[in-house]
């Protein structure tokens, strides 16, 4: 019998946002052995994914809820397995399981002197590492984003640092220690340490959220090179996928040495209204800060 294949044609649909319903549906598994469907759920596209029915799935739908305190993030992604009697094949996507034609682009170096070049005639390579890749293509179109996007994920796999992200809530039930009448928090017995960490909303922050941030030194920061016998400023920044959604005030924290830092001056990269990338800068928090006694998950 063996492990079943995949299921595809992964869709979402908003069914009331209000109370955060979503209906996700997918095509069957070609397998007939399938004896049912499980969902799995995560905050990003390329963090944890997280199991979220209680019950094996016969129907090809689910309505997934989700809880009205998480404001954050604004999507959520999901995949799906098929399951028979000898296990669970692999996770399918949300978005649709077929190949995504390329075709479209042009991989040759950028040379005003070099004529164009029939875009079915140049496939794109894989990456290596070793070489920049111009990419050229007759056409603006989806698939040209799809492949920047898979391009600064590739990049952030092979030269990132895992964090985790606390998102600032700003929307919830209030922290007991705000007085709004004044704006501000009242003063805490000596010992206690604020539920809200300094924030108008109980818990401060969402749950931590699992992603890859590109880390610029500082000492390196600024340079300078050549193009064309110009020398030319760069000042290069901290940088991050499109998604989740970061805003000021933010916090990151480092895996690996558990240092802190606030997100701030937040810009994103975009073309024609299509998010590709979110850079920042970050301020590195004093281990005395209360910020620092947020519980984040260990390595």
């Amino acid at each position: 019998m063996g492990i079943p294949s995949p299921v595809t044609n992964i869709h979402t649909k908003n069914l009331d946002i209000s109370t955060r319903e979503k209906k996700i549906t997918w095509d069957p598994s070609s397998d007939l052995t399938v004896t049912s469907y499980n969902i799995y759920r995560s905050e990003v596209s390329y963090g944890d994914f997280e199991k979220i029915n209680t019950d094996p799935i016969t129907d090809l739908f689910y309505t997934d809820t989700v809880p009205l305190t998480e404001v954050y993030p604004f999507q959520w992604w999901y995949k799906v397995t098929a399951v028979n009697p000898d296990g669970e094949s692999d996770l399918a996507a949300t978005f649709p399981s077929t190949d995504i034609d390329i075709d479209a682009f042009i991989n040759q170096p950028f040379d005003p002197a070099v004529p164009q070049v029939l875009s079915e005639q140049n496939l794109l390579k894989p990456d290596d590492g070793t070489q920049f890749q111009y990419l050229r293509s007759t056409k603006i179109n989806p698939r040209w984003f799809l492949e920047i996007r898979r391009r600064h994920k590739w990049l952030l796999e092979m030269g990132g640092t895992k964090v985790w992200l606390l998102k600032r809530k700003y929307s919830g039930q209030l922290c007991p220690n705000f007085d709004q009448l004044r704006n501000q928090h009242r003063q805490m017995a000596v010992g206690t340490i604020d539920p809200c960490y300094g924030t108008k909303y109980l818990g401060g922050y969402h749950t931590p959220i699992n992603i890859m941030i590109s880390f610029v030194n500082p000492k390196v920061r600024s340079v300078k090179f050549k193009e064309y016998g110009i020398e030319i400023d760069y000042t290069a920044t901290n940088w991050t996928l499109w998604e989740p959604n970061l805003l000021d005030r933010d916090i990151i924290v480092r895996v690996d040495n558990g240092e802190r830092y606030e997100a701030l001056n937040i810009t994103r990269t975009s073309w024609r209204g299509v998010i590709l990338s979110q850079r920042l800068d970050l301020r590195l928090i004093e281990p005395t800060s209360i910020l620092y006694k947020i519980p984040v998950p260990q390595p």
